[in-house]
């Protein structure tokens, strides 16, 4: 299983890390999808201009309330989980 960490500004696989808020990021959206037997967390932002990027990161079972702070917590960067500006 891989590591995974989330923060308030990243997300790191293995130790390889995917910015989402710098100065040049804007988190916009943060959803929780179910996708057949798994659930997925879903972090939408925007890399400058080049458009809207995704990070998904799969959530293991059992592990939905974890994923639901961590929406929670990144709604608290004043990003609402549904706001698709």
């Amino acid at each position: 299983m891989p590591e995974v960490i989330i923060t308030g500004e990243k997300v790191s696989f293995n130790g390889k890390a995917e910015v989402f808020i710098d100065d040049l990021s804007k988190l916009f959206r943060v959803n929780i999808r179910e996708s057949g037997k798994i659930n997925i967390l879903e972090i939408f932002y925007r890399r400058g201009t080049r458009g809207i990027k995704v990070i998904r990161v799969p959530i293991p079972r059992g592990e939905i309330i974890h994923a639901i702070e961590v929406q929670e917590c990144l709604a608290g960067n004043g990003v609402s989980p549904i706001d698709d500006r």
